[in-house]
């Protein structure tokens, strides 16, 4: 739930962040607004490095195994070789929806300036599974959400490539 919320806060600025970020790309030079959010970007990067660095650590309590038992652990479970399929085809599926972008650039969809709405429209989509996701896992088992939300993306993913147009 924490994190159902903390990732919707977060995706509410993000989306912020990305309409200001359209909006500014269709009014001004894209070059010159893109220098002007990457500046934004580093200084953000300096800023949480400065917030990282004050956290405190909180010390943890010991642990009796070594972290090379652990790895040997890990190896003899049965579930890391039952999920290690599923991860990998996850994690080349996260890749291309993070690259949703670039795809539709390169297939002529859609140009440098109107990319900026497809990131909205991804931040939209990040906001709304978060809220949805926070509430939901009560009702339903977190099983039934990720297979509705694997189903969802695997119908409605590939048609964003035969539309034609930027908000398809």
């Amino acid at each position: 739930k924490m994190t159902g919320i903390g990732v919707a806060l977060t995706g509410g600025i993000s989306f912020l962040l990305s309409f200001l970020h359209t909006f500014i790309v269709a009014k001004f030079d894209y070059v010159a607004s893109m220098v002007w959010f990457f500046i934004l970007a580093i200084a953000c990067f300096v800023l949480s490095f400065f917030v990282c660095s004050s956290m405190k650590e909180i010390k943890k309590a010991e642990s009796k195994t070594t972290s090379k038992e652990d790895i040997i652990a890990v190896f003899k479970n049965k579930d890391t070789y039952v999920l290690l399929f599923p991860n990998f085809a996850r994690g080349i599926a996260t890749g291309v929806m993070n690259v949703i972008t670039v795809i539709a650039i390169a297939s002529s969809i859609i140009d440098e300036k109107n990319s900026s709405i497809i990131n909205v429209m991804m931040q939209v989509a990040m906001l709304v599974g978060n809220v949805v996701y926070a509430f939901a896992y009560k009702k339903f088992s977190s099983k039934t959400l990720l297979l509705l939300a694997t189903v969802g993306c695997c119908v409605f993913f590939p048609l964003c490539l035969f539309g034609g147009s930027v908000w398809f």
